[in-house]
């Protein structure tokens, strides 16, 4: 995983930390002028209008830029405090963090210490996360989360939508449509995912890793509503959340035959 995508999964983390420790208030709270909150919202709008046949997110967060997820923290010091380290060391990765992430970075190319460098404060941000979600839910801190998967279409699943089930999309036989997982474990274990189709039941692949990515061949068997994509999680414990598991998620799609 390179710097970008390094860098992205620490804004995923960050995004998942205000929702937890604001709720609803983050947008109206400190560290977001009138400005700001305008243009997070132009985000939202201009992404409705380019993409597409793309199921676009209605939580304006997932608009939020990492700066702006900095004066949200930073605003809000005391509230945050205990998610994270204190505060001028935390500001200075925020800082160091948004200077990688900057355009300009990438246009020059960044140098291999600062991929490294991206790679570990993305580590410690999603850990930090990962932790403070186990304090201040105990039960919840002793088994990995899926912090998203992400269809083809852009529906994202996440840990709080375990039982949704909602049919997504209309997809034709011929069509590939990819899955991009990332999870995190409260210890750092080792994780093991598989995707499988229910109609008729098959193995689309397993794999190994906190980040993976699968891809679905639609074929003339998966043809009708309701065809389902499952993808499962565990750990290397001995003991699992739900039986042998994790974590499910399950895709809804109505498969229709090919195009004339």
């Amino acid at each position: 995983m390179g710097a970008h995508e390094e860098l992205q999964a620490a804004e995923t983390a960050l995004r998942e930390l205000v929702r937890l420790v604001l709720g609803d208030a983050w947008l109206q709270g400190p560290g977001l002028n009138s400005a700001k909150r305008r243009d997070i919202r132009s985000r939202r709008d201009a992404d409705q209008q380019r993409r597409h046949g793309v199921v676009v997110p209605s939580d304006l967060i997932e608009f939020t830029e990492l700066a702006e997820l900095r004066s949200i923290i930073m605003a809000n010091w005391s509230a945050f405090e205990p998610a994270l380290l204190d505060e001028d060391t935390t500001r200075v990765y925020l800082d160091r963090m948004i200077a990688i992430r900057h355009p300009d970075a990438h246009v020059r190319g960044l140098l291999p210490f600062e991929e490294q460098l991206a790679s570990g404060m993305s580590g410690l941000v999603r850990n930090l996360v990962a932790t403070y979600r186990s304090r201040m839910d105990p039960v919840s801190g002793l088994w990995p989360i899926v912090e998203s998967i992400t269809d083809s279409f852009g529906n994202t699943k996440t840990h709080g939508d375990l039982y949704s089930f909602p049919s997504l999309a209309v997809v034709r036989v011929g069509e590939k449509v990819t899955f991009r997982c990332r999870a995190s474990d409260p210890d750092g274990l080792q994780l093991h995912w598989d995707c499988r189709g229910t109609r008729p039941w098959q193995l689309l692949g397993q794999q190994d890793g906190h980040e993976v990515e699968f891809e679905w061949s639609v074929n003339a068997l998966n043809i009708g509503e309701g065809t389902a994509i499952e993808i499962r999680l565990w750990s290397d414990r001995q003991h699992h959340r739900h039986g042998a598991i994790d974590e499910e998620h399950r895709f809804v799609y109505t498969v229709i035959p090919p195009g004339p």
